[in-house]
């Protein structure tokens, strides 16, 4: 059995976000404070699957000229890819409801999945529609800092590493810290 239910426990919220290494941190506990002390209203969903959490969704409530609409940026975040098409049905049930009780006009998902002709068909099979302006980076990726300058540079596309040597020569200047201050 599916439930969707709200998460209010920071240490489950957390658990789950590190068991399943979000690579966003829009999905965190602390972007969710952050949206709360910007005057927006959030809610922090969790879908269940036989009482397991399966996925979890920082769902942002965004009052604007264009439609007021439920946000959930780069998520939900799933624990297992394989069960998407079940978590998204339960949650966007439990969205079209808050939603009309709400008087909220639209859902908007940014997951980071994989662009691929299975997701997009998933996506518009649940009546979804591409959106019309970003609202935070669609693409993403993970850059291994491990590699030496060099390599990095070397794996970039020409205008970027020409985009990096400009800032260098402009005088940006790049530190790694790991003390709390520099946060």
């Amino acid at each position: 059995m599916i439930d969707v239910k709200e998460i209010t426990e920071y240490l489950v919220w957390n658990h789950f976000i590190n068991k399943n290494t979000s690579h966003s941190f829009l999905q965190s506990w602390e972007w969710g404070e952050f949206q709360k002390k910007q005057n927006y209203q959030i809610i922090r969903l969790g879908v269940y699957n036989n009482q397991k959490m399966s996925a979890i969704a920082l769902v942002i409530k965004i009052k604007s000229r264009r439609g007021n609409f439920l946000f959930i940026p780069h998520g939900p975040v799933v624990e297992n890819n394989a069960q998407i098409k079940i978590i998204l049905k339960n949650l966007l049930k439990y969205l079209k409801r808050l939603a009309k009780e709400d008087s909220f006009s639209f859902i908007r998902i940014a997951p980071i999945i994989e662009d691929s002709e299975n997701n997009r068909k998933l996506f518009c099979d649940f009546g979804f529609k591409t959106a019309p302006i970003y609202m935070h980076a669609e693409r993403t990726w993970v850059l291994d800092l491990n590699k030496s300058e060099d390599v990095l540079l070397s794996e970039m596309r020409k205008t970027t590493r020409y985009l990096v040597k400009r800032a260098d020569r402009e005088g940006v200047v790049i530190e790694q810290r790991t003390d709390a201050k520099a946060f």
